[in-house]
This record gives structure tokens, C-alpha cells and sequence, in this order.
């Protein structure tokens, strides 16, 4: 599907929560996926099998925009920390 049509990014949003079903750690939004560990080990785990999942679908993650193993985050517009969520600014 090409993403001029106005039913791509839904469409895409479907195909890539199908992707990740299951993995409860994992959090999808159109091509952006927050992965939530409670340790680095744990990390890892999760990693590898987002990433045998993505591979098993076709698809390949740009490693230049990509950021692994950190304890917050900028996502969505909230700020992700061990100790929860909140508005960044």
C-alpha cells in the first residue's frame, strides 16, 4: 500500500500490532516501538525477540535512529522513566 492513500497509517498501525502480538513488553506506534524491561538482561531478551519477530515479517529497523538500553525516554511526548510518565517539556 502506498502511504499517499489516506488509510496507510491505520493500516500500518494494524499490520504492526500484529507483528508485536504477544509480546506484552512491547509498545507500537506506527513505526516507532518503546520496548519496557525491568533489567538490562531482561532487555536483551526482549530485544532479540522483537527483533526475530520483525525479521520473520520482512521488516529492518534503521540503526541510525534507533536507541537501545536506556533508563528514559522521550516517546510520544511524555517522558519515560523507571519511575513512570510525564509531559516533557
Amino acid at each position: 500500500m502506498s502511504f499517499g492513500l489516506k488509510n496507510a497509517p491505520a493500516t500500518f498501525q494494524r499490520f504492526i500490532h500484529e507483528v508485536l502480538r504477544g509480546l506484552d513488553f512491547a509498545f507500537p506506534y506506527l513505526d516507532d516501538i518503546l520496548i519496557a524491561s525491568k533489567s538490562n538482561q531482561e532487555h536483551e531478551i526482549h530485544l532479540n525477540l522483537v527483533l526475530e519477530r520483525l525479521n520473520t515479517f520482512g521488516l529492518r529497523i534503521n540503526i541510525s535512529k534507533s536507541v537501545f538500553a536506556v533508563e528514559e525516554i522521550e516517546f510520544l511526548g511524555y517522558l519515560i522513566t523507571p519511575q513512570g510518565s510525564s509531559s516533557a517539556r
